[in-house]
């Protein structure tokens, strides 16, 4: 709310698209200052949420057979990234641990398809084409009875805030890595405890106070 008084409400019309994460909040703050704004929900906030209700289901597995066995080893926590990482970005050792997964535990080989397939939705080009990845993502989880994968599907299938993203590709990927600045700076002082003061340092390290631009 803040943010947007600072803009003011000249400048607020003028806003098109907001990307955000799933928080209501944001939304609602969106549409009280600018109504005419589309919402978007950031892809890689959603891409968290699916790998959430994905571990969900690893864990259902594990709990489900024997801990100490080898398949109670290869379903483990301390591999929770191998299922979790795209198969594109694996390295090599951690795919054949995943195969190896795949071959004794038939639910572990659909909820990869359904984790890779699902990771291709956001290459769709328009809504439509989007739509039809999607549902046979919802469809296999279905099949495969992933109750967790299901149930977060439900929750975004049908939210126009999802399908904006294939009209309007923008992400938070700048505001989140300003926000790591931030982070960054508050852990070389180890924390501020004048607030203005924090204000200014954010905004020297960002640029919008280089002593250079003055000078000039």
């Amino acid at each position: 709310d803040m943010f947007f008084e600072v803009l003011g409400t000249e400048r607020c019309q003028r806003i098109k698209v907001v990307a955000t994460d799933q928080h209501e909040g944001y939304s609602a703050s969106v549409n009280q200052y600018c109504p005419q704004a589309k919402v978007v929900w950031d892809r890689f906030h959603l891409v968290q949420k699916f790998n959430e209700a994905l571990n969900e289901e690893r864990k259902i597995e594990w709990e489900n057979i024997d801990p100490e066995g080898e398949m109670g080893d290869l379903l483990s926590g301390k591999y929770k990234y191998v299922f979790l990482t795209k198969a594109g970005n694996r390295r090599n050792k951690d795919q054949k641990h995943l195969s190896e997964a795949m071959r004794m535990n038939e639910r572990i080989a659909k909820l990869e398809l359904i984790k890779e397939r699902f990771h291709q939705v956001f290459d769709c080009s328009d809504i439509l084409s989007a739509q039809v990845v999607l549902a046979e993502c919802y469809q296999w989880a279905m099949q495969a009875n992933a109750r967790f994968i299901v149930k977060w599907f439900r929750s975004i299938i049908n939210d126009e805030r999802f399908w904006n993203y294939f009209e309007n590709k923008v992400t938070t990927g700048l505001a989140e890595g300003i926000n790591s600045v931030i982070k960054a700076l508050k852990r070389q002082a180890r924390g501020y405890k004048d607030m203005a003061y924090f204000a200014l340092k954010i905004m020297q390290k960002c640029g919008f106070l280089n002593t250079q631009n003055y000078l000039m």
